[in-house]
């Protein structure tokens, strides 16, 4: 009789578990859409919803860290981010969206740390390279946001990299190499007015 008892109990405890994960699929279905149409008041009620349901839903905690963000919330987004990141230690997502917040927030060692971070993950992660050369500049170390943008430029050759290392070039006074890059603009998109009048000013 006790092992039926038992039984029973771990059918009881899987029907919960099934009932919340699904409950938790649904808010965050919801909470998504809600973002999608700009309506973050309504989305955070729902995400709120998913990660009760299911706390260790990273994915519904890191909606709702967007959300918040979206909404001009920074203190709770950047809470938001920790959560996901204490679940998902190694979710670079979470790690360039918090340190983009720090960055915002002046917490200028805070936010390389974290791109820092997200690099040390993905060492192909483009977006921590790019965040991690502004904050560089922020700090006045203008060698080692040129390497970042170096990096940028070997993983995506695009109008918008060059034309990162090339304003920062010209504030190191190297202006040769920056009509370089200015030109290499061109190359991608002749009607760059931007990069005319970069090589026209320098």
């Amino acid at each position: 009789m006790h092992k039926a008892l038992i039984v029973h109990g771990m059918t009881l405890g899987m029907i919960f578990c099934l009932c919340a994960a699904g409950r938790a699929e649904d808010s965050f279905a919801a909470g998504q859409a809600l973002i999608q149409e700009g309506k973050y008041d309504q989305a955070i009620v729902e995400l709120q919803k998913s990660v009760a349901a299911k706390p260790d839903f990273w994915q519904g905690r890191l909606s709702l860290a967007d959300a918040y963000m979206m909404k001009g919330d920074l203190d709770q987004a950047s809470a938001g981010y920790t959560d996901v990141l204490k679940i998902v230690p190694e979710n670079t997502t979470a790690l360039i969206n918090r340190g983009s917040l720090y960055f915002r927030k002046k917490s200028l060692n805070e936010a390389a740390a974290d791109f820092t971070r997200a690099i040390e993950i993905d060492l192909n992660c483009l977006t921590a390279y790019s965040n991690r050369a502004a904050v560089h500049i922020a700090l006045g170390d203008v060698q080692n946001a040129l390497e970042d943008y170096n990096r940028c430029i070997k993983l995506s050759p695009d109008e918008s990299n060059f034309r990162n290392r090339a304003r920062l070039l010209a504030l190191m006074e190297e202006y040769d190499n920056a009509v370089q890059d200015n030109r290499r603009i061109l190359v991608l998109n002749k009607g760059s007015a931007a990069a005319y009048n970069s090589i026209a000013w320098i």
